[in-house]
């Protein structure tokens, strides 16, 4: 029985984002007078299945680990995931560089050193350098994300070095069924029957909306993976790089001109690639507006082992 892959999901689609939103920054002057940053509603915590409850977090401090110490982990957690791409926009041939951060709010299951982590995106803001424009990620896309789902481990640094953080690859496929997502190429054309209509609006694919000039919709099905290596740097805080990458098609868009391809690629320096896990206080009132305070994570210091 076919059954669509939904962890991660959405959040593959928002890196699309990024690429796409370069046809209607050619035009643009100033950005968007609307908000930027997309903001779900405090719908309480999730659980370890991803519902609402949640239990309390483990007793904990932010004291440094004692060498050979596997903290418990168990319990809530905020997630933030900054990623950047670079494009070259057409005609004007300008570099455009956008930075994707992504909060989450997080549950931690554990068991030794296998961790399960569920959870459900609270934000998403994209960032344009230089300014030429930018994307409103609307609320109605950030609810209709699938949960997090996907299970990590717990290291020991050879050397008796820091508790290493390891999530393995994990593939999302966003506006088509791949019997196997990491190999099976994407759909081209609309009429492939793989292809699903991932948000429900009656196009193929998942639907971008652009505005500026052009303006329009972009139907796109795209496959995306990643994997978070980092450091245990506390019971309190996980830090570290994501490995990312993306493949993707256009299945159709509202105008000829945004059938363009505009190619994207990830920008190759691990201090732009990153996330930190950090424990959400013993008050479990609104996680998602506590998730959404959270400062970018800092890239590591030169020389340190960011991840």
């Amino acid at each position: 029985m076919r059954r669509p892959l939904r962890a991660l999901r959405a959040l593959g689609a928002l890196r699309a984002l990024g690429a796409l939103s370069a046809l209607s920054a050619l035009s643009a002057c100033a950005p968007d007078p609307l908000a930027l940053n997309a903001a779900a509603p405090d719908y309480g915590l999730p659980s370890a299945a991803g519902g609402a409850g949640g239990a309390p977090s483990a007793a904990w401090t932010d004291a440094p680990l004692a060498a050979g110490e596997v903290p418990d982990l168990s319990g809530l957690w905020r997630m933030t995931q900054v990623t950047t791409i670079q494009m070259t926009l057409p005609v004007v041939q300008t570099e455009m560089v956008t930075t994707i951060t992504s909060k989450l709010s997080v549950v931690v299951t554990q068991e030794g050193s296998a961790l399960r982590l569920s959870g459900r995106t609270c934000s998403v803001e994209m960032t344009n350098e230089p300014n030429l424009g930018q994307r409103l990620i609307p609320l109605a896309f950030i609810e209709s994300m699938p949960p997090l789902n996907r299970r990590a481990r717990l290291l020991s640094a050879e050397g008796g070095g820091a508790l290493r953080f390891e999530a393995p690859r994990t593939y999302a496929v966003s506006g088509a069924w791949l019997e196997d997502p990491a190999t099976e190429p994407l759909p081209r054309e609309a009429s492939d029957p793989r292809v699903l209509d991932g948000d429900r609006d009656g196009h193929p694919g998942l639907t971008v909306h652009l505005t500026g000039f052009p303006a329009g919709d972009v139907y796109i099905a795209q496959r995306t993976w990643d994997v978070l290596r980092g450091e245990v740097r506390s019971a309190g805080r996980i830090e570290g790089e994501i490995e990312w990458s993306e493949d993707r098609v256009t299945l159709g868009a509202t105008a000829e001109i945004l059938l363009v391809e505009v190619p994207s690629v990830i920008v190759p320096d691990p201090a732009l690639q990153r996330f930190t896990l950090e424990r959400v206080p013993s008050e479990p009132a609104g996680a998602c507006a506590w998730a959404r305070s959270a400062p970018a994570p800092t890239p590591a210091p030169a020389g340190a082992e960011g991840g």
